[in-house]
């Protein structure tokens, strides 16, 4: 066996060297560190928490609750009394809410698609019978939107007046209030004054007596 020399075993111990260095810089690389995950990863749910929070924030939005309105329905009603309504209810909701018209209501005197307002007083007369509240006891008691009236100077609302409260007009009788309130059915309510003109029967002299009388 040849014998090896002092340089050749100095080489190979350099070698030996290398190779240890090299395989503890390998096994260095292989180990994942710990301080990188978890201060990355706390950095990042703290970013998305906080940025959740912002954006909950930013998108909460308050709402004001809604009014109700307190009416009052008289009349040939099944339970008269006042109710309490949501904000937008219809007429014909308070007549409901009230069990709905007796038998002989004239439920085609008032406007039952018309909204209600607070304080209103929703009266259903009977067929030929005006309301006794109409024209004001003094009490308070006649509100916005009544059958007969709904302004102070006492015009007759032609959307909710009965046909009793419209023969009561100068120069309007049965059959023209009759017709008035068919026009008013067929037009869904009218919407103004000058709908009068299309009432079979109101000519240009009849309609410059009612117009001051009347409002819708």
């Amino acid at each position: 066996m040849p014998e090896i020399s002092r340089a050749q075993i100095a080489t190979y111990a350099v070698l030996a060297l290398v190779v240890v260095v090299l395989g503890v810089r390998f096994m260095q690389r292989q180990q994942p560190s710990s301080a990188v995950p978890g201060g990355a990863g706390a950095a990042a749910s703290s970013a998305s928490s906080g940025a959740s929070g912002s954006t909950a924030t930013a998108v909460r939005v308050s709402r004001a609750p809604a009014q109700a309105s307190v009416v009052h329905v008289a009349g040939a009603v099944r339970r008269p009394g006042v109710y309490r309504l949501p904000a937008g209810a219809r007429v014909q909701e308070a007549v409901r809410r009230a069990g709905g018209a007796r038998r002989g209501a004239n439920v085609n005197g008032i406007n039952l698609a018309a909204k209600v307002v607070d304080g209103q007083r929703v009266y259903v007369a009977k067929v030929g019978q005006s309301d006794p509240g109409a024209a004001g006891d003094g009490t308070g008691a006649t509100g916005v939107g009544d059958p007969a009236t709904s302004t102070a100077g006492g015009k007759v609302n032609l959307n909710t007046a009965s046909q009793a409260q419209l023969e009561e007009l100068p120069g309007i009788g049965p059959t023209y209030a009759e017709a008035i309130v068919a026009e008013r059915q067929r037009r869904g309510g009218f919407t103004s004054v000058n709908d009068l003109r299309s009432v079979r029967g109101i000519g240009d002299k009849r309609f410059a007596e009612l117009a001051p009388l009347v409002t819708v």
